[in-house]
């Protein structure tokens, strides 16, 4: 029974879940950029893992069942893109920025997208309630 029930849970998560990902990888980000030792920054990798997993697979899965397979890999592909170029224009623009105020401007960076992707996500599903029979 328990089992059932869990693979509804991951199945249908609740709005609440898909918030908090994106909310507590940003937040570790932003943990980045006040930790005071190593090994508190070693601890807020371990949320910052898991959100960005959750998130990475939550697109997946929203890609997968609403999308057509070509928009799936757009998506690879720009991930794929995203993740070569990324570092290098992260690092010409950010070469001269101290570690704390670069780790700040990601994780606002990250927080803002994380807003507008929530509200796009939960405009999506009150059309989509309007349009069900």
């Amino acid at each position: 029974m328990s089992q059932k029930m869990a693979s509804v849970q991951l199945s249908h998560p609740s709005m609440g879940s898909v918030k908090a990902m994106p909310a507590m990888t940003a937040l570790a980000l932003l943990g980045f950029a006040v930790v005071p030792n190593y090994i508190c920054l070693l601890l807020l990798a371990i949320p910052l893992g898991l959100g960005a997993g959750a998130v990475d697979a939550g697109i997946n899965n929203y890609v997968a069942q609403h999308c057509e397979p070509r928009h799936m890999n757009w998506l690879h592909c720009f991930w794929g893109l995203g993740a070569t170029v990324g570092p290098y224009v992260m690092a010409a623009c950010l070469a001269r920025l101290y570690f704390r105020l670069r780790s700040a401007i990601i994780s606002s960076a990250l927080e803002v997208a994380e807003s507008i992707a929530v509200r796009r996500a939960a405009c999506s599903a009150q059309r989509d309630s309007h349009r069900a029979p």
